[in-house]
């Protein structure tokens, strides 16, 4: 004779340990990465290098991805940088009212994602608010004229175009917060810190709290004065137990704060960093743990539980001109670069290269040699757009 089994009975323990727990802020942040990604990097040959490690998503960007631009310096690191958040801040579209008997709205297409960006940058670099406004003013400028060069006989802009265009570039901006820092780790983990609590009276009202980009430029201007106040002090190992000091905050808790706006608000952080010691096309970086390094062989730092890094670019440089013949003079060679830098007076774009990584990526963009990517450089920034 046999007996049936009954179903087991279930603790309150065990129905309780079923049920999922959360915040608000995961729920909103779920609904944000799913339906509102960062979108690309509006750079064609970046995105095509990128694109077949995202599968089937659409962006090449991703919320809480983190993005290292490295390299020599003078090889468009800042640059490209700025190119990232004028795509960003600048508004999908602006509407103009066209001229004539009737007056009838015109949509004006920009490419633009109208996010949020806070970018940093230390002391020694100068404010990038100029040579945006400048930036966002041409673009929004050549866009108008080609939608409107039917209307726009002879091609120039009226007055009120122009006050229009200074409007949404001022709306642009708005969009931008750009914060100074020295170069000190506390000076930086402090701005980090004062992202994650924005002031009520910095956003308009009925404004959501929005953090979509962040930009650290010059990343590790920071980490030889530190080193050096640090040798000359001959600090020895802190004890256990002791109150941290100002001068204690180093780069691990500028890591946590990264991660913290990567995970809590869902921001794309791009760092850049100065380029030392090249080996073999991979640039070895100087700064130590808990900063990603996934690409350096002689590194042997203890695994990591923060989230890794995500987008390594590392730029080359200009691509150098053919060589001159050898019977050239010096005079030829002066003339002959300054026909290539100019035409009819303007200056000419110049072409820069680099090599986009994707850590744990399959294929040639998840290992160390990495796809080459092409982009133009000018007086206006990476010129990538048409």
């Amino acid at each position: 004779m046999t007996t049936q089994q009954g179903p087991a009975q279930r603790t309150t323990e065990s129905m309780l340990a079923e049920i999922a727990c959360g915040t608000a802020a995961e729920v909103v942040m779920a609904a944000r990465y799913a339906n509102h990604p960062p979108g690309p990097t509006y750079v064609p040959t970046l995105d095509d290098a990128i694109r077949p490690a995202r599968g089937d998503e659409p962006s090449t960007l991703r919320r809480g991805d983190m993005v290292e631009i490295i390299g020599p310096s003078g090889s468009g690191k800042t640059t490209l940088a700025l190119f990232l958040v004028l795509t960003r801040i600048l508004p999908a579209s602006i509407t103009v009212d066209l001229p004539g008997p009737t007056t009838q709205p015109m949509t004006i297409p920009l490419g633009g994602r109208a996010d949020h960006v806070t970018f940093l940058h230390p002391s020694s670099h100068r404010s990038p608010v100029l040579s945006l406004s400048r930036h966002l003013h041409q673009h929004i400028s050549g866009h108008a004229l080609d939608a409107l060069s039917a209307q726009l006989k002879p091609r120039h802009l009226t007055p009120y175009l122009a006050s229009q265009i200074k409007l949404a570039v001022r709306d642009s901006l708005r969009r931008l917060t750009v914060i100074r820092t020295k170069p000190r780790w506390k000076s930086m983990y402090l701005a980090l810190l004062a992202l994650q609590h924005p002031p009520a009276h910095e956003r308009a009202e009925n404004e959501p709290r929005r953090l979509d980009m962040v930009v650290v430029d010059g990343f590790a201007d920071g980490f030889w004065p530190e080193r050096w106040v640090t040798e000359d002090r001959q600090q020895e190992k802190k004890a256990e137990g002791r109150i941290r000091r100002p001068e204690d905050v180093g780069l691990r808790d500028v890591m946590a704060a990264l991660e913290a706006l990567r995970k809590e608000m869902g921001a794309v952080v791009v760092l850049t960093l100065q380029g030392l010691w090249p080996q073999n096309g991979v640039y070895t970086p100087h700064l130590p743990a808990p900063y990603p390094a996934p690409f350096a062989r002689d590194r042997e730092d203890a695994p990591s539980r923060a989230w890794p890094l995500n987008i390594q670019i590392t730029l080359t440089g200009r691509v150098a001109s053919h060589q001159l013949p050898a019977d050239s003079t010096l005079i030829d060679a002066l003339r002959t670069n300054g026909s290539l830098q100019t035409r009819g007076g303007e200056a000419q774009s110049q072409l820069f290269e680099g090599v986009v990584r994707v850590p744990g990526a399959d294929g040639v963009v998840g290992t160390a040699t990495g796809v080459k990517f092409e982009m133009h450089m000018g007086d206006a920034g990476v010129e990538v757009w048409t």
